[in-house]
């Protein structure tokens, strides 16, 4: 069964959470409350796109299964909306391809997105285009999860009477029947010039003004939910006028590039698609100048290499070359190409397939299937959209670097993992890419920078993905440096002291010379050159290569950057200043990364039979338990007082009226089931036990408690009638419902109190203790250090998750931002991790109502393990904080001094946090 990336979960929880606090708190408040946990300050405005109804995007780059999002996101917004049971969804996609590959998606019973939808609405969805709208009966709709297929340009126009969606169809009559006046009233209306543009003359002067039987006239009737597919090709006025004719119920958007006006409420990065193995990463860049021939010739050795490889692996992979050629006018071309291949490599015909817009050799899956004899894959830039073949694994570019917007399309083509799995073979994770180009360092950084403006990577990320293999036998161009010569140990005489390079960005800044301008500061072992120089430009783009700086020399060359920017480019510059920092980082953390992370060893509890088993809330509470034991009298349940009926009167004019009728119910006034059979207490019994009924206790037990709750508390202490209990039934049940869930937590702290000091741990054993696994850190909300004032030293990975300088309003210094610089100063930390929270692959401990997520794990030079949890003032007291510092205080008494766990704060007992941190490493209490 097909399940959803954690990832992907996530975002739909958060759309989700989302919805939940809008129809509670609107909008703004919603999102306000998002952008502060993901860390983008409180301040954000939310954008009312569409007078009032939800609408949000989720930013998923490319390779990050949006799509699959998409299909399994329509309940949570149903529910979140108008809960209807059976939406209608217009889904809107970017071209005539990306619409056919989606239509045939959602139709095929074995497709992972039909799947979804069916799992959501079993056996009530119908999938259709906008032709095929009319094949649909009236009686559908609500009856299905209906879902339309359509491209943005069907209804993103200005003159509607353009567009076949706005247009009268009489195949349409049927939907538009025995309809309200205040159905009718917002919907449009046949005009003159319409009833002068219809054919055949089906419509005559009498149809003016009268509703008109149109595709977007029955979408408004059922307020459609709107998903876009790479929303930011939509942001127009005119986009959002038309789709607000819709009426829609909400919108979901979803793009790897969010553009203004978005209200964006969930990002996913490279780091999460590579721990649930969606991407191959990195994609080893290599620069060929020896002609087009080499290029191709070294792509085609590579290919070779992997297919030895995948031989071996467990599931059927064929790696396939993609192979970008030029134009008609230029040398490497398509025909040129596959000549080359056959008359000269000796490559089979077969083998070779070409796809252009003129030259289509294959249409769908037939390159996964094992018959399929192709491996390589010619094309200019056909592939770039709506095309998708995780075999693809190397990339031929010939053509220009001038070219390289369809090369960074391409190079997306390759990314795709196959079966969404960790290979078998290193070399297999990964991808490749042969380029043809003389300016290796140029070609880098512009396929980087499009990875950040194109596919929805951050700058960050896209230092990870795109990484350049070393080529010794090829010297590099020698005026300008190149990130071939990062980590080459081959130095003159000269060069001996300097420090290696390893971070490299370009800036653009104002006129003046940048390399005067390190100079006069005496930065060392900075190398700079300018791309494509020009003194006389207003504005010159300069390429900064630098090894690791320390603290002092990285902010004197911010200044640099930050002083001689364009206002206009002030935020990009601040994004490659963190990118350059995440560089120098990389290469800080292999020193500490040579120190593996130790287990981490968990609670552990005897079960019944007597075996070890981790401590957790689902081995306490295995067994039935008792919940009379917790009280069984309801508060806040009041019983109908009277009954409200009506009666239909006629009146004197013959039309009928409806009148209310309202009567006491007292002890004598019998009620009978709709069977007219007179109700007794033993099936008022009967019936709210099964609509209580619990999974963790048995039908005898519910029976039981509710028979307690109706007789003792309800009949008898406080006296009311069973006819009165009977008409408010289902109140009662949703009463007696939450009673038993307060007494279930009441039964499970009480456990968890009796079973906390009984726990214990085996150090030794592996099985019982948690292991970090640095491929499945994803952190979000990452530590910025340009804005902070700090760069820190000792943390395991180069980012780190959530931690910000300031806090949400910008007006202080975050306190849990001082207990990250009191851990990183500490002489007696060797490293530690800022854990993630809500993530199946973080350290965690169980309270009785939820799991408890450290803010920071430490590891002592002495090989001590040390958890250290921040709280501020306001919440030092509660009952969860003290939940979590007695499970602390436990996971280290059972350790037998070696863990640590401290729960600080700004100042206690008259120590700031860095004197609580040394004393509790020191032991001193």
């Amino acid at each position: 069964m097909f399940e959803l990336k954690k990832y992907q979960q996530t975002a739909i929880d958060t759309l989700a959470e989302f919805l939940s606090v809008h129809q509670q708190k609107g909008a703004q408040e919603a999102y306000r409350k998002l952008c502060v946990l993901n860390g983008w300050g409180q301040q954000s405005e939310y954008c009312d796109l569409f007078n009032g109804a939800p609408a949000v995007c989720l930013r998923v780059p490319t390779g990050g299964g949006k799509t699959i999002i998409a299909a399994s996101s329509i309940k949570t917004i149903d529910q979140g909306t108008l809960d209807t049971g059976a939406p209608v969804v217009l889904w809107l996609t970017p071209s005539d391809a990306i619409t056919t590959q989606t239509f045939s998606a959602l139709n095929s019973p074995s497709h992972p997105y039909r799947k979804s939808l069916e799992k959501q609405y079993p056996g009530k969805v119908k999938v259709c285009d906008i032709d095929s709208v009319q094949s649909l009966a009236p009686s559908d709709f609500r009856q299905y999860c209906i879902v339309i297929v359509s491209t943005n340009q069907t209804f993103n126009i200005r003159d509607t009477g353009k567009r076949n969606a706005y247009s009268f169809n009489e195949n349409l009559e049927s939907f538009f029947l025995d309809l309200s006046a205040e159905q009718t009233e917002s919907l449009e209306k046949v005009t003159k010039q319409e009833i002068e543009e219809y054919p055949n003359g089906v419509l005559t002067r009498q149809d003016e003004g009268r509703v008109k039987y149109s595709l977007a006239n029955l979408l408004k009737l059922y307020r459609p939910i709107l998903i876009v597919d790479e929303a930011h090709n939509n942001r127009t006025e005119t986009y959002f006028n038309t789709l607000n004719r819709l009426n829609p119920s909400a919108s979901l958007e979803l793009t790897a590039t969010p553009q203004k006006m978005n209200n964006t409420i969930f990002t996913v990065s490279a780091w999460d698609l590579k721990a649930e193995n969606m991407i191959k990463i990195p994609i080893l860049l290599t620069g060929e100048e020896l002609g087009w021939e080499h290029c191709l010739i070294q792509s085609i050795e590579k290919l070779k290499e992997l297919d030895k490889l995948s031989i071996t692996e467990n599931k059927y992979i064929r790696p396939i070359l993609l192979i970008q050629a030029e134009k008609k006018e230029g040398t490497a071309t398509v025909d040129m190409i596959k000549k080359y291949m056959t008359a000269n490599l000796n490559i089979l015909e077969k083998e070779i397939a070409v796809y252009t817009g003129e030259t289509k050799d294959f249409s769908g899956n037939e390159l996964f299937s094992p018959n399929c004899p192709i491996r390589y894959v010619i094309t200019i830039k056909a592939l770039a959209e709506g095309w998708d073949c995780s075999f693809a694994y190397v990339l031929c570019g010939l053509q220009n670097i001038k070219n390289a917007k369809d090369t960074e399309q391409l190079l997306g083509r390759i990314l795709r993992m196959p079966y969404a799995e960790k290979r078998v073979h290193p070399e297999l994770n990964k991808a490749y890419a042969n380029i043809q180009s003389s300016a290796t360092m140029k070609l880098a950084l512009t396929l980087k920078e499009g990875f950040v403006r194109n596919m929805g990577f951050d700058r960050q990320d896209a230092s990870d993905l795109i990484q350049l293999s070393v080529k010794p036998d090829i010297e590099t161009c020698p005026d300008q440096p190149s990130l071939f010569e990062l980590g080459d140990d081959r130095k003159d005489s000269d060069n001996a002291k300097k420090r290696t390079p390893v971070a490299q960005i370009a800036v653009t800044l104002g006129n003046k010379d940048l390399t005067s301008l390190i100079e006069e500061k005496e930065i060392k072992d900075i190398q700079v050159s300018e791309l494509n120089p020009d003194e006389s430009k207003k504005e010159r783009t300069w390429i900064i290569t630098t090894p690791t700086l320390n603290e002092e020399e990285n902010r004197k060359l911010i200044d640099i950057i930050l002083s001689n920017t364009p206002k206009k480019l002030l935020d990009t510059n601040k994004e490659k200043i963190d990118d350059l920092y995440y560089q120098q980082n990389k290469e800080r953390c292999k020193s500490i990364q040579k120190e593996p992370i130790k287990p981490i060893p968990l609670l552990l509890l005897k079960d019944p039979e007597g075996e070890d088993r981790i401590f957790s809330c689902e081995v306490l509470n295995s067994q039935e338990w008792e919940p009379s034991k917790y009280g069984y009298e309801l508060k806040g349940f009041t019983p109908v007082k009277e009954l409200k009926g009506y009666l239909f009167d006629s009146k004197e004019n013959g039309k009928f009226q409806l009148n209310e009728i309202r009567s006491s119910i007292s002890q004598k006034t019998p009620v009978f089931n709709s069977e007219f059979e007179l109700i007794t207490k033993e099936q008022l019994i009967y019936w709210l036990s099964r609509e209580v009924k619990r999974n963790d206790l048995t039908p005898q037990t519910v029976r039981k408690f509710v028979e307690a709750i109706v007789t003792r508390d309800l009949l008898t202490s406080k006296g009311y009638s069973l006819e009165s209990l009977y008409q408010s039934r289902v109140p009662l049940a949703k009463a007696i419902k939450n009673l038993l869930e307060s007494n279930f937590k009441l039964s499970k702290s009480a456990n968890y109190q009796w079973a906390l000091p009984l726990t214990f741990m085996e150090p030794a054993k592996e099985e019982f203790c948690f292991k970090f696994d640095p491929q499945k850190y994803t952190p979000r909300n990452c530590y910025v250090v340009e804005q902070g004032s700090r760069q820190f030293e000792k943390h395991y990975f180069p980012k780190i998750h959530d931690l910000h300088y300031k806090t949400p309003s910008g007006n202080a210094v975050s306190e849990e931002y001082l207990c990250a610089v009191a851990i990183d100063m500490n002489p007696k930390v060797e490293f530690w991790i800022r854990i993630i929270e809500k993530s199946d692959d973080s350290f965690r401990l169980e309270t009785p109502f939820g799991f408890f997520y450290p803010d920071f794990y430490v590891q002592l030079e002495d090989g001590r393990r040390f958890i250290v949890e921040y709280k501020g003032e306001q919440l030092w007291s509660n009952t969860d904080s003290q939940l979590k510092r007695d499970i602390g205080k436990q996971w280290e008494k059972a350790s037998n001094g070696e863990c640590l766990f401290l729960m600080c704060r700004y100042e206690d007992k008259g120590l700031d946090i860095s004197e609580q941190i040394n004393n509790k490493i020191d032991g001193i209490r």
